[in-house]
């Protein structure tokens, strides 16, 4: 086989698997931040892939002006890329748009690249340079999501302390959340929450370590700024219970009476271990803590510091 039918070869062969890998595969829901997003990254290098052999192996596309070439090649992006997100309701995912942007920036590169006739074009590397500080700000969050998980596995037992903005990404749910330094347990900063109005409001901790086998307490620090008593409602809950289907009884749950000011919370984990009915909750899976109000008709504020783990 000549060095040009191996390299054909193993072009087309790319392709097919970056077919397959469109529909099958790919992260799990407990999947960290960083993967989930790396893999999306794969629909720039997949269409990027396609537009690149096309260009080489197409007869109809070496014919023809470079406009033509790029109004072909991006309407091919566009339709492959929306229908693709269309067939993948089949296979038990969702349609993205965001994917679709991802699939025409990976034609767009590739043409930037490697359109044949651009090579002599004066302006070829202003082009090359947007598509390269378009595919960076692509890959932006992917990274920012593996230096907060980096930092997560060093600080742990420390779950968070709110000094590093990166943590405050790792908290999801039905509320308004920034760092904050009008309210601090321990350094500078704390996370300041607003609970929106709604039947369930509140925040989860989705983003952590999740062995917390050896760990004694759960300890975090809420202040109250009303003047009068509050009510929040603690969950913690490990992967079965998500699978399982979430059932009250298969979980750890607590109410909490917070007062005016400072309230220093600490949860024993056997309690946590002991919860679920009927069996124990898997201390080396813990998936999400949750702090959350019910039935609110106006907005309640809070703040959080020092979330972590106490041997």
């Amino acid at each position: 086989m000549s060095s040009v039918g191996g390299v054909k070869t193993i072009g087309l062969t790319a392709a097919l698997v970056s077919v397959i890998l469109l529909f099958v595969g790919g992260p799990s829901a407990n999947a960290s931040r960083s993967y989930q997003e790396a893999w999306n990254f794969g629909h720039i290098l997949a269409f990027g892939l396609w537009t690149f052999l096309a260009l080489r192996l197409v007869p109809a596309l070496q014919r023809g002006s470079c406009r033509r070439r790029w109004l072909l090649l991006l309407a091919a992006g566009v339709a492959l890329g929306c229908g693709s997100e269309g067939l993948q309701a089949f296979t038990g995912r969702s349609a993205d748009l965001h994917d679709v942007f991802k699939d025409l920036l990976g034609v767009t590169a590739a043409l930037a690249f490697f359109e044949p006739t651009l090579s002599r074009h004066p302006r070829r590397w202003l082009l090359r340079g947007v598509a390269v500080a378009a595919l960076l700000w692509t890959a932006l969050p992917a990274v920012r999501f593996a230096i907060d998980e980096a930092a997560a596995y060093r600080q742990f037992p420390l779950l968070a302390d709110f000094e590093q903005p990166l943590e405050r990404r790792r908290w999801i749910g039905h509320s308004r959340r920034s760092l904050s330094t009008e309210q601090a347990w321990t350094g500078e900063h704390s996370l300041r929450v607003t609970f929106l109005p709604g039947h369930y409001s509140g925040l989860t901790l989705e983003y952590f370590p999740h062995d917390w086998r050896g760990q004694r307490l759960l300890e975090f620090h809420l202040y109250n700024p009303a003047p009068t008593p509050r009510t929040l409602y603690v969950q913690i809950y490990d992967g079965r219970h998500l699978r399982d289907g979430a059932a009250y009884g298969d979980r750890f749950n607590q109410t909490l009476k917070l007062a005016p000011g400072w309230n220093p919370v600490q949860i024993p984990l056997d309690r946590v271990r002991t919860a679920p009915h009927g069996r124990e909750l898997e201390m080396n899976d813990v998936r999400g803590f949750r702090l959350f109000s019910a039935g609110l008709q106006q907005p309640q504020l809070f703040y959080l510091d020092s979330v972590r783990l106490v041997p």
